[in-house]
């Protein structure tokens, strides 16, 4: 059997209206992720105003993701997909939907806490800690938007999810040591928020790279 058919054969309907679906959840938890990362901007920044306009949108794609996972579970409950399959849409949406609960818990984080006083090495250690967050979610959506396409080319996505997961860890630790050396110029209560914002973007990863191993079951199971 030719990629192709194999393909086709592994996500013919009703698999298919899902496939449309999916993609599009995908999208809209990554644009959660970009709204944080410009929100964190402006917040070290110092434009209170603005960043408080980019949470709500942050809130507001949140809810809309989660609108959109509610779709895709009752087309899962309606249609006729083998019990198999059926797990296999429930556990890829619920590990990617996780990805924008994530970002919405950093955002309310945000709502909090402020950045203007801390050391630029610090601001510039969040600040690239986020972005590679945000790269490892762009990844990630490149892996959803591929696997109906071509599972070479997935595998390898989910191989660089994985790698920028490992990154992530890196600078999450890097940013904890300057947070400690910078301890005793910052209160306890806003320690403990950046520290918990910083957190809630190695979890956004930790969910990106979940969902990829998600993807890579489905399509290893689909090759035997």
């Amino acid at each position: 059997m030719g990629i192709r058919a194999l393909i086709d054969r592994l996500f013919a309907r009703p698999e298919s209206r899902l496939l449309k679906l999916v993609p599009e959840h995908a999208r809209l938890c990554v644009q959660a992720v970009d709204i944080l990362l410009d929100a964190l901007r402006e917040r070290i920044r110092g434009n209170d105003q603005r960043t408080a306009d980019l949470l709500n949108q942050l809130f507001a794609k949140e809810s809309e993701a989660d609108g959109l996972r509610g779709r895709i579970l009752e087309e899962v409950a309606r249609g006729s997909l083998p019990p198999l399959s059926r797990e296999d849409f429930i556990r890829l949406t619920a590990k990617m939907d996780l990805i924008s609960d994530w970002a919405k818990e950093a955002g309310r984080t945000l709502e909090i806490t402020y950045f203007e006083d801390l050391s630029e090495g610090l601001k510039g250690s969040i600040r690239d800690l986020a972005e590679t967050a945000q790269r490892c979610a762009h990844v990630l959506q490149d892996v959803i938007r591929s696997m109906n396409r071509d599972f070479k080319e997935t595998l390898s996505l989910c191989q660089k999810v994985e790698m920028l997961e490992e990154e992530v860890d890196d600078k999450y630790l890097s940013c904890l040591n300057r947070l400690y050396h910078e301890s005793l110029k910052i209160d306890f209560v806003r320690l403990l928020f950046i520290n918990k914002f910083l957190e809630n973007l190695e979890n956004l990863t930790d969910a990106s790279e979940d969902t990829a191993d998600i993807v890579k079951v489905i399509i290893v199971r689909g090759l035997r």
